[in-house]
């Protein structure tokens, strides 16, 4: 996953469009994605709220989502603002990720 956030720069977050409550938006924050997520962010409410309210995050439904991802695609300066937006945000939380990101990257790797 590392890798696929990193050079898409466009996340849609999964399990936010039924009612399983989302997961969580802060892995591809720190990869400055920016974030696309539906209704359902009961398990991270206050950070997609934080994330909308600083630019990086905006609610979508299935039927409207296409036009966004159209609209992020063809504007890859407003795609990267919001990504700017959400990885300024974590950094603002939680301090600068690139060490622990990196970690992870290497764990990743590893064999099971």
């Amino acid at each position: 996953m590392p890798r696929w956030y990193a050079a898409a720069g466009i996340c849609i977050i999964g399990g936010s469009f039924r009612d399983h409550g989302g997961h969580t938006p802060w892995e591809p924050a720190a990869r400055a994605c920016a974030l696309l997520h539906g209704p359902h962010t009961a398990n991270f409410a206050e950070a997609f709220a934080a994330l909308q309210g600083a630019g990086g995050a905006l609610p979508v439904t299935a039927d409207d989502m296409a036009p966004h991802i159209l609209r992020l695609a063809a504007d890859a300066d407003l795609a990267r603002r919001m990504g700017h937006a959400a990885r300024q945000l974590l950094i603002a939380r939680a301090g600068d990720p690139a060490a622990l990101v990196s970690r992870l990257d290497e764990l990743a790797q590893r064999p099971a």
